[in-house]
């Protein structure tokens, strides 16, 4: 909607999608230029990768916007989860004029006042944010602009957008990453029994330095059951089937409770167990072999 008597305000809705796979957070935030009260309202999914933003509602009022006049807001942006991640930030149509969507100018800067983005609206792309720390905010100021040079043929145009924020674990990669085995599984040749319960726990270094903050790991023991298929048993710090313990007589790190029982092993047989972090396979590796 756009006129030299223009009132804009700016309507959104916030999602949040968690995809466990690849440790992907989506946040969406639909913006409208229309004439309404703003609003924002959050649906979350309760991961250790969790972000949300502020205010949750009214973000952006512009009313009597005239050609060459700017809406301004501030965007806070909360990592509520427990893992480091970096994130980016992308922009969609959804509805309404393109003409109009396509004429709007945007300028995104931080906390410091630096500029991360000037341009059209529609050219926001992946502009990376930054990385922000579990529990930690950044401070974001938008705003959107009408051009001065805009006639009366967007008068009473409107357009729909969708703001997404992508985040992703960081980092990515473990740099010299190592995995330190604890017994019963610092020797590759520990005897497991159908039936029992072996506690399985492993610390992971960088460069030589045990890691005091949690990671999306996954924990993957390989061989075969006990009818001779090959399996492959995966346990993971984000569906809490791997555990991680930051308390103790022990360094902070990974543990689980592996049940013979539950997870059948073949007499007589090596198992390989691995720790994955993304696509990055750690080393060591360990072993144990079934027993009677």
């Amino acid at each position: 909607m756009a006129r030299y008597d223009i009132k804009a305000f700016l309507k959104a809705t916030k999602y949040i999608k968690y995809v466990l796979t690849v440790f992907l957070v989506i946040f969406i935030f639909y913006a409208v230029f229309m004439q309404d009260e703003g609003l924002v309202v959050a649906v979350e999914t309760d991961s250790d990768l969790s972000i949300t933003t502020s205010p949750s509602s009214g973000f952006i009022s512009a009313p009597n916007m005239a050609p060459g006049q700017q809406a301004a807001a501030p965007l806070t942006v909360k990592n509520e989860g427990n893992l480091d991640f970096s994130y980016d930030i992308e922009v969609v149509m959804e509805n309404g004029s393109e003409m109009y969507y396509s004429v709007l100018d945007l300028v995104i800067k931080d906390s410091a006042q630096n500029v991360l983005y000037n341009g059209k609206l529609k050219d926001l792309n992946d502009l990376v944010l930054g990385v922000l720390g579990a529990g930690g905010t950044d401070v974001f100021d938008f705003q959107v602009g009408f051009p001065a040079e805009c006639g009366n043929e967007y008068q009473g145009l409107s357009t729909g957008v969708t703001f997404v924020l992508n985040a992703v674990e960081h980092p990515p990669y473990i740099e010299g990453g190592g995995v330190v085995w604890d017994p019963p599984l610092e020797k590759p040749d520990v005897h497991v029994r159908k039936g029992m319960i072996m506690p399985i726990r492993f610390h992971l270094v960088q460069n030589g330095t045990f890691e005091i903050i949690k990671r999306g790991v996954d924990l993957v023991i390989t061989g075969v059951n006990d009818a001779g298929q090959p399996v492959e048993y995966i346990f993971s710090v984000v569906d809490d089937t791997l555990e991680w313990e930051e308390h103790g007589l022990h360094k902070p790190h990974y543990r689980l409770m592996f049940d013979a029982e539950k997870y059948p092993v073949k007499l007589d047989t090596y198992y390989t167990a691995a720790v994955k972090y993304g696509d990055q396979k750690l080393e060591p590796q360990t072993k144990f072999i079934s027993g009677h």
